[in-house]
């Protein structure tokens, strides 16, 4: 039964993959090559596909499939599996469906203002969509907190990183911070070249500021 299971998720995930497949190349066609005025109906697609694809990792039978899965009679690479499937289970069924579509609309809406507003260097053009997505990721991240039992942002990181944690990155910050003298010594890069080396003088105009070296 557990090996039935098993194949039942392969076959599934192969499915959601191929839709996550699509998705990507949709949204790659649409940040490269796409005509501007094809935004809306790509955004329709993209959140389309998405929301079939939550649907499917979320429903109810998938539950059930997990549970029936369980770990006896599959070799290593199957439990990893079969890990990262509760996983991405766990991610998926603390969102609605219709947060899932408000998500991706908003990531759409807020790149297309971006492109706009970067060369243009009009950056509180892009303001209220990245607002919006910002809000929007907070919902996320508090439902996945609520599901997870972690911290919104550990619950964020999580959906990328399996198992980091801020508390984790914030030590590891700190360590960096004290070992720095000590893997820094102040030798001036003028110890390890003979002299002659910087006998050749520089002609011409040159502008100070693109001569700046911004050290840590």
């Amino acid at each position: 039964m557990s090996s039935n299971a098993y194949r039942q998720l392969e076959q599934r995930f192969a499915r959601m993959g191929a839709i996550a497949e699509a998705t990507g190349m949709l949204h790659w066609d649409m940040a490269a090559v796409m005509p501007e005025g094809g935004h809306e109906s790509r955004a329709e697609q993209l959140a389309t596909l998405n929301v079939i694809g939550h649907e499917m990792l979320t429903a109810p039978e998938m539950a059930d499939l997990l549970e029936l899965a369980g770990e006896a009679g599959l070799d290593d690479w199957q439990r990893a599996n079969l890990h990262e499937m509760k996983r991405i289970h766990g991610h998926a069924t603390a969102l609605r469906p219709d947060l899932v579509e408000a998500l991706t609309r908003a990531r759409a809406a807020c790149e297309k203002t971006w492109r706009a507003a970067r060369p243009a260097g009009d950056f509180a053009l892009v303001l209220p969509q990245l607002q919006a997505l910002l809000d929007l990721t907070r919902e996320s991240a508090e439902a996945k907190a609520a599901k997870l039992g972690l911290s919104p942002y550990d619950a964020l990181m999580d959906e990328y990183e399996p198992g980091a944690r801020a508390e984790v990155g914030l030590w590891r910050g700190q360590q960096w911070r004290s070992a720095r003298p000590t893997l820094f010594l102040p030798i001036s890069p003028l110890a390890f070249f003979p002299p002659r080396a910087y006998r050749h003088e520089l002609s011409g105009h040159f502008r100070l500021a693109s001569l700046r070296c911004h050290l840590p």
